[in-house]
């Protein structure tokens, strides 16, 4: 409270008084959802003016934002980075996959809505640009076959992964040594540059009567093959898998999010709120990038996750056991992390 009636503070951000922590935390419920589409629609064409949204190829991707409070209307979803169910909120983003700008997000999402989302962010991207996005990626669990089959009706060609169900396993397995070819991948620095590959054509009843492109893809570097999926009949396969693997980009942007600009810290249980933050979020990753792209030596620059110095890290530590009163810490138990806000704190 002493901050809000700061009036230096108040002067410095244009202000006459600094707004109170609980209108910081509901500022988002006095915007709707045409306002957000308002928002984005005009972020994404800066971005556009400013050439650094190419538009030919995406990565798409889900991500839950853990929610640890006792709202009974919060559904249950799987955190990868706790790898398990538990209420979150569910996020759909969208990356460009040349500059690794994030240009599309939504969180007002409920369970059963997911699989329809990538063709929400096609409709978007048809009405920015007056065609949809050419070439789109994202993993097994994005969306379903039929609308593998509405993206290939509307001329887009997709990369995903199938499941590697008991019977692909069993076929994998029983394939003799000859069907197998090895392609090379010229990626600098990668491990493993030789997978041996099987390239086929496979129907699938939900998809309809077009085939589809199936690789099955060894010495990859993981225990169990990949299975490629894809409408795209003419790359070579090496070009393929080079173009999933840069998939990773997203899942990195998602961690620098995170880690650098706090994108798991919930100010609401409320979606339509939680959207807008993940909204000013992604305006954030495209305002660091923006930034990158400007400076000589830094295109390929990413957010780095804020550190402590030790010796500020054992003075806070010490400062707040002496404002316990005294008590030090027992030698089992673990010290809390000390993050940057609890250190601007101390050294006031």
């Amino acid at each position: 409270m002493d901050l809000v009636f700061d009036e230096g503070l108040a002067l410095w951000a244009g202000l006459n008084v600094l707004p109170k922590t609980t209108f910081l935390s509901q500022y988002s419920s006095r915007l709707g959802p045409r306002r957000l589409t308002t928002l984005l629609d005009g972020w994404v064409q800066t971005l556009r003016g400013h050439q650094v949204l190419p538009g030919k190829s995406f990565n798409l991707d889900f991500h839950s934002i853990p929610f640890f409070g006792a709202d009974e209307f919060i559904e249950k979803h799987y955190v990868s980075r706790r790898s398990r169910r538990q209420k979150s909120v569910l996020a759909f983003l969208a990356q460009d996959g040349d500059t690794r700008v994030l240009c599309y997000c939504n969180a007002d999402l409920r369970k059963g809505e997911e699989a329809d989302e990538v063709l929400a962010f096609v409709r978007f991207w048809t009405r920015q640009t007056g065609q949809p996005p050419p070439h789109l990626v994202f993993d097994s669990q994005l969306t379903t076959y039929r609308n593998l089959a509405a993206l290939h009706t509307r001329g887009i060609i997709f990369i995903t992964l199938r499941r590697r169900t008991p019977a692909l396993l069993r076929e994998m397995a029983l394939a003799p040594r000859a069907a197998w070819r090895t392609v090379h991948l010229d990626v600098p620095h990668r491990l493993y540059q030789t997978p041996r590959v099987i390239d086929q054509r496979v129907w699938l009843r939900p998809y309809g009567s077009e085939p589809l492109r199936q690789l099955f893809i060894k010495d990859l570097g993981h225990e169990q093959p990949t299975v490629l999926l894809t409408n795209d009949l003419r790359a070579t396969p090496s070009a393929l898998i080079i173009r999933y693997a840069r998939r990773m980009l997203i899942e990195n942007g998602l961690a620098d999010a995170v880690n650098f600009l706090h994108l798991d810290a919930l100010s609401s249980a409320v979606a339509l709120n939680v959207s807008f933050d993940v909204l000013l979020t992604t305006i954030a990753t495209g305002l660091y990038r923006l930034l990158a792209l400007k400076l000589r030596g830094f295109a390929s620059s990413c957010p780095a996750e804020p550190t402590i110095p030790s010796s500020s890290r054992r003075a806070c530590s010490t400062r707040a056991r002496s404002c316990r009163g005294g008590t030090a810490a027992s030698s089992g138990s673990k010290s809390p992390e000390i993050g940057p806000q609890m250190l601007v704190l101390w050294v006031a």
